[in-house]
């Protein structure tokens, strides 16, 4: 069986642009997705992503949480991630991870339009030091 979303990268010259799209969102289903887009960045080489979810389906707070302290772990340090929800009313959700990422150091905003993410990934410049790979547990 095949996995219950779809990644879709562009590789721009100022940022890597990611979109993830599905009908269900959970806990595992984001974690695997984050994995998998901080492995390309690590593996590109970029320093600044963009993603946009097209995922139908909402996590719950408590699942969103979770996936806010495990972000910080996946990306480097120094790298920005930049995120927009197609799903409008999946907003409060997303702002409770972005708190607690935040909140652990890392570099990650959402957004409420492509725009306002592409304009703050110009704007600002990550730290610069070697991208490292993060050990990932499968």
């Amino acid at each position: 069986m095949g996995k219950p979303y779809e990644i879709t990268y562009e590789y721009m010259p100022e940022y890597l642009f990611v979109i993830v799209s599905g009908d269900t969102d959970n806990f595992e289903i984001s974690l695997q997705y984050w994995k998998e887009i901080a492995e390309e960045c690590v593996k590109r080489g970029y320093r600044k992503v963009l993603v946009e979810e097209r995922i139908t389906g909402l996590s719950s707070e408590e699942d969103s949480y979770e996936v806010g302290k495990a972000l910080a772990e996946f990306f480097p340090e120094n790298v920005l991630v930049a995120f927009v929800d197609s799903q409008l009313e999946h907003r409060s959700i997303n702002e409770v991870c972005e708190i607690v990422v935040r909140n652990r150091g890392f570099k990650g905003r959402i957004f409420g339009t492509l725009e306002e993410a592409h304009e703050w990934l110009i704007q600002n410049e990550p730290e610069q030091s070697e991208i490292t790979e993060k050990k990932f547990s499968h």
